[in-house]
């Protein structure tokens, strides 16, 4: 594992961060966002994505509750994935949905995505 500007990646895939916080800029070349991989890191503002991320794991930012700004070198064909696992045991079921272009394109509303709607989804790129 390979630990470079607090980075801990593998193979391509990000699957954790111990740096600094404040503006966070995802090396060029990481392939994935594991799942969970900056939760709770309060000290994180804005976080860049670069186009090599093909994969962003389920709750990726949970409980970064300074992250206001999420940019994406690439705004298209990404799509969400929910599993939800049924309470009675009987079935579990997977939704997955497109997700606007426009809606990534704006820091802030990517933030709130991922704060809010898509933070039990994971999200792939075409």
């Amino acid at each position: 594992m390979e630990n470079t500007g607090g980075f801990l990646i593998e193979d391509g895939v990000l699957l954790g961060y111990q740096g600094a916080g404040g503006d966070v800029v995802i090396p060029e070349g990481v392939t994935e966002l594991a799942m969970g991989a900056f939760f709770q890191y309060d000290d994180i503002t804005s976080v860049r994505i670069p186009s090599s991320v093909r994969l962003i794991g389920c709750g990726v930012f949970e409980g970064c509750c300074s992250l206001s700004q999420v940019f994406f070198e690439h705004t298209q064909g990404w799509r969400a994935t929910v599993t939800d696992l049924d309470p009675f045991g009987d079935e579990d079921y997977s939704v997955s949905l497109q997700i606007d272009s426009e809606a990534l394109s704006d820091p802030g509303r990517a933030a709130e995505l991922f704060s809010y709607r898509l933070r039990n989804a994971t999200l792939s790129r075409e």
